[in-house]
């Protein structure tokens, strides 16, 4: 059974490996289906960008993976440190993610983006821990493999007395995430789109 013994902190080594693993996770999930409406191109295109996710992750947070076998990834950002300029974003590999999904594509990703940099800001401006990304194998799902990667931050970041931040586009989602003490504190809808937006927040305590 995993434990929190279990957990490793990533390198640019495995940038490759966490992409795949999150890319599984999300291929069809609401967001991507909306951003990436070409099913047989989507899990090329979303490949390229948690690729880019994770460069991010390494730069300005930490990304953990349940084992090498890369069962789960979590991706959380320090919100001190990272940058949202495009300068940071083609540092960490957006010019090739500009090359694979292609002018239409990239700037509907970039006015989402904008969107949930928005609401991100307005609903937790002060220092926080940001789950950017949390993603397990669709074969490993509900064996505790997100359990542990979010336990392990909690107990890792807890001196910081940050409170923390989320984002997800499915109730189901913010129903687990609810376990943990994340509480909704606004639902909106990414624009032009049907796709629900929960911004989600764990105070200090």
């Amino acid at each position: 059974m995993i434990s929190i013994q279990d957990i490793i902190l990533l390198s640019k080594k495995y940038i490759k490996q966490a992409a795949e693993t999150l890319a599984s996770a999300f291929e069809d999930f609401p967001l991507y289906t909306f951003l990436l409406p070409e099913k047989f191109k989507r899990k090329e295109k979303v490949m390229v960008l948690f690729e880019t996710y994770v460069r991010y992750g390494l730069r300005f947070g930490r990304v953990y993976a349940t084992s090498l076998s890369f069962e789960g990834i979590a991706i959380w950002l320090n919100f001190e440190e990272m940058k949202t300029s495009l300068i940071s974003y083609f540092r960490c590999g957006m010019f090739k993610c500009i090359r694979k999904l292609g002018l239409k594509d990239c700037l509907r990703l970039l006015k989402i983006v904008d969107y949930l940099e928005e609401l991100h800001e307005k609903n937790l401006p002060e220092p926080h821990w940001y789950l950017f990304n949390l993603g397990v194998l669709p074969d490993h799902q509900g064996k505790g493999y997100g359990t542990v990667l979010i336990e392990e931050m909690l107990k890792l970041t807890e001196k910081d007395n940050w409170p923390y931040y989320l984002e997800t586009s499915t109730e189901e989602n913010a129903a687990y995430f609810q376990k943990f003490g994340f509480k909704i504190v606004e639902v909106g809808i990414i624009p032009k789109s049907n796709v629900k937006n929960l911004c989600m927040i764990k105070s200090i305590t």
